[in-house]
């Protein structure tokens, strides 16, 4: 391990993901950054997880406990690392071997930094990569307005500034990090590494796949939270109507997904409309009117007002 070089902690929480776990943990265990600590929680997985965490000795840091849930899973794992930068990788993701270095860069560059995160590729189950993102470059406001979770897997953070938030919020069982970032944002300064460093796995057992009335709830819940915080400064509390807005609409979409009832939808999207009518009639969210007009009224006229909309751009 290098003196002179900060040590990070990678911690990863893993339930029922046999199938991916190696690849996780080979990833981690390949990095071209000499001062890293691994540590894995076994959250009660009923597979051959234990089996696979035995197969690689002393490596790293492991344990296996009774079931608990990620979020607290991974508050326990952070809790306990030694790094004074933490990144975190979920089960069923994996980095590429230049990931550490290139963001723990950034921190040292930058000390004022609290978090850094890079651009990812989505893969499919066998580590096909079927799209490519480019994440934005860091603006809170942002983030808070259009429903964003902006790091995205191996994102390195301070463990000063976990501590300070304590830890991810355990009323949050998916969206967890996505309140923590949001959190995270009004202490300090995130930057982006515009290149792919890591890879998020699409598979149909993850939650952001699933999503569901869980997360939908768990979405209004994260945007109720943040703006209940104090001293919330002016760039913020001026786009609430628009980030509510737009929050329900996001609950809407993950409320709907695998069912043919779109009750629920339609209760999302019209609490969506009224309380930021003006959001849906900006250039920008032309889609998501015709999503609205769709969902509320008949998918029958949806052609009728993209052709409107149209002539309403040539014109």
């Amino acid at each position: 391990m290098s003196n002179s070089l900060p040590l990070v902690t990678i911690v990863t929480s893993t339930y029922k993901q046999v199938r991916y776990l190696r690849k996780a943990i080979d990833s981690v265990l390949s990095q071209d950054y000499p001062a890293i600590e691994y540590r894995v929680i076994n959250d009660g997985s009923p597979d051959g997880t234990e089996e696979i965490l035995r197969s690689y000795g002393d490596r790293f840091y492991w344990e296996t406990q009774p079931n608990l849930g990620e979020t607290p899973t991974l508050n326990k794992a952070i809790q306990m690392a030694k790094g004074d930068l933490i990144a975190k990788l979920s089960s069923d993701d994996y980095l590429y071997p230049n990931a550490i270095s290139e963001m723990v860069q950034k921190f040292i560059k930058n000390p004022e930094l609290v978090v850094v995160y890079s651009d990812f590729d989505v893969v499919d189950e066998d580590d096909i990569v079927v799209m490519k993102i480019q994440k934005p470059d860091y603006n809170l406001t942002s983030m808070v307005k259009n429903h964003l979770c902006l790091p995205g897997p191996g994102a390195v953070f301070r463990k000063a500034i976990f501590e300070k938030l304590n830890g991810f919020d355990t009323q949050f069982q998916i969206l967890f990090d996505m309140h923590f970032w949001w959190r995270a944002g009004l202490m300090g300064s995130f930057a982006r590494v515009p290149k792919s460093l890591s890879a998020f796995r699409q598979h149909t057992l993850s939650q952001s796949s699933t999503g569901g009335e869980k997360m939908a709830e768990e979405t209004i819940q994260c945007v109720e939270n943040f703006f209940s915080l104090p001293n919330l400064p002016r760039s913020i509390t001026r786009i609430k109507a628009e980030a509510f807005s737009n929050a329900y609409y996001s609950a809407g979409t993950q409320s709907s997904l695998g069912k043919s009832d779109l009750t629920m939808y339609r209760s999302y999207l019209r609490k969506s409309f009224l309380i930021a009518p003006y959001n849906y009639f900006r250039p920008s969210n032309r889609g998501k009117l015709i999503t609205l007009i769709g969902v509320m009224i008949s998918p029958k006229i949806v052609p009728l007002i993209k052709k409107v909309l149209r002539k309403g751009v040539n014109s």
